[in-house]
């Protein structure tokens, strides 16, 4: 059983609600409010009606007398005290779905959330509290007390919304928080932390422009109010930007997370899953590579002894010569949703649409492109909207790119060249340099 403030005040069995009236379902919830404390006659009076009738007492009386048979039903016979003209109500914390809710946020916010495991700490137990904290609290108790509790506890939910958002985007699970975080800076959009936890939600997930956005509506929320924009509100729009790598997921940011393992997530049309699947295993030379399909992705998590270089180049290469389907393909290192949001995202359709001939494209995290060979960063464009890199495999340069050239009139004099004609070397002489232009670099005479 359990007593509930949240949506309809009552005591609930089995998930059914006790037969209470409706004067003595406030009463209950004032008491569960004060956490077992006593409550004096006169506060009672004032949470039951906003003017109180001459008759306060004897209705009082009678509301105590109803509630204290519903407890009893319930098995709290003496949970109900009085004395020196005070009330109390004694019921294990446990069982008061308020005082649950205060309890697992202050777990939250005393793990420590500057580790992964402290982090799925705060996690579990934020997801458990905002579970029990559904619906409108105090419904149905229609007096200005109330009114100003209600308040209370609507703003002790939004504070959890947010510090849940901040958890699951330190996990890496920031697209799942766009939702929360959007409608939390939509009615607050002059709150300077739900500003930078919104613009750094939609950063990470890919949506840079939208980031920007955010801070656009703060501005201007703030000069409605005659108000300046904190210059923690001008740095995080400035990190966004820039790309700070310091925006990434604390997870992401750990010692060693750079040696973790890679996650893959695949994207074809659904009816290529199976085949495309089945290829996975001669791509990487390896037999023990966990695979799954799910949410229309084909997702693989590669062994840890594989190293980057050999999956972004061996590979994958080896997979875009055996593909005969569009595929793109999302690497990101240990996060699924980071894999899952470069596949997906535009700038891959993009160059493999503009590949002609070319059946895979790929598109990696920012930390992966740092251990891309030198020689090959040539051949990656930059992916404005998920904060990464893209590459068709197969060509030097990314598709749609011309080769930088000068114009005849930038072009110096072909005295740079050093040629050999039959083993001598003619330095600095127009005739062989205009003909080694034409010859060679589809120059005209």
């Amino acid at each position: 059983m359990d007593f509930r403030v949240w949506e309809e005040v009552g005591i609930y069995v089995e998930g059914h609600r006790a037969d209470l009236g409706r004067k003595a379902s406030w009463l209950l919830a004032r008491l569960l409010l004060n956490g077992g404390r006593p409550v004096s006659l006169e506060s009672l009076y004032e949470w039951l009606w906003d003017d109180p009738p001459a008759s306060a007492e004897t209705e009082l009386a009678k509301q105590v007398g109803e509630l204290r048979d519903a407890l009893a039903q319930a098995g709290f016979p003496d949970a109900l005290q009085s004395k020196g003209g005070l009330r109390s109500l004694k019921v294990p914390d446990g069982l008061v779905d308020v005082r649950k809710f205060s309890t697992l946020v202050g777990r939250a916010r005393s793990a420590d959330r500057r580790t992964a495991e402290g982090l799925r700490g705060a996690a579990s137990a934020l997801a458990e509290a905002l579970a029990l904290a559904v619906g409108d609290p105090l419904a149905g108790v229609a007096t200005s007390r109330a009114a100003g509790e209600r308040l209370q506890l609507q703003a002790a939910r939004r504070d959890a919304q947010q510090l849940a958002a901040e958890v699951g985007v330190e996990l890496g699970h920031h697209r799942e928080q766009i939702e929360i975080v959007t409608r939390l800076h939509s009615a607050h959009p002059e709150d300077a932390a739900i500003t930078s936890l919104t613009a750094r939600t939609l950063y990470l997930s890919g949506r840079a422009a939208d980031a920007v956005d955010t801070f656009t509506r703060h501005r201007e929320a703030l000069d409605e109010c005659g108000l300046r924009v904190s210059q923690e509100i001008q740095d995080m729009q400035t990190r966004v930007l820039r790309d700070d790598p310091g925006l990434q997921p604390l997870v992401n940011q750990e010692p060693g997370a750079s040696e973790g393992r890679l996650v893959l997530a695949l994207k074809t049309e659904a009816r290529g899953f199976e085949s495309l699947r089945a290829l996975i295993p001669d791509a990487f030379g390896r037999d023990d590579i966990a695979v799954r399909i799910t949410t229309g992705h084909l997702l693989c998590d590669l062994p840890q002894d594989i190293s980057p270089r050999v999956v972004l180049g061996r590979g994958l290469g080896r997979l875009s010569d055996l593909v005969r389907q569009p595929v793109s393909a999302g690497v990101a290192m240990g996060d699924f949703d980071r894999a899952h949001d470069l596949a997906n995202s535009r700038s891959a359709f993009e160059q493999l649409r503009a590949a002609s001939g070319s059946y895979l494209v790929i598109a990696i995290s920012s930390e992966l492109y740092e251990l891309v060979d030198r020689l090959d960063r040539v051949a990656y464009c930059r992916a404005e909207d998920v904060n990464g890199w893209v590459r068709v495999p197969g060509h030097s340069l990314p598709p749609g790119r011309p080769p930088e050239t000068q114009s005849a009139e930038q072009k110096p004099a072909q005295k740079s060249y050093s040629v050999v004609f039959n083993g001598t070397t003619s330095i600095g002489t127009q005739h062989n340099g205009d003909a080694v232009h034409h010859n060679y670099f589809g120059g005209e005479r």
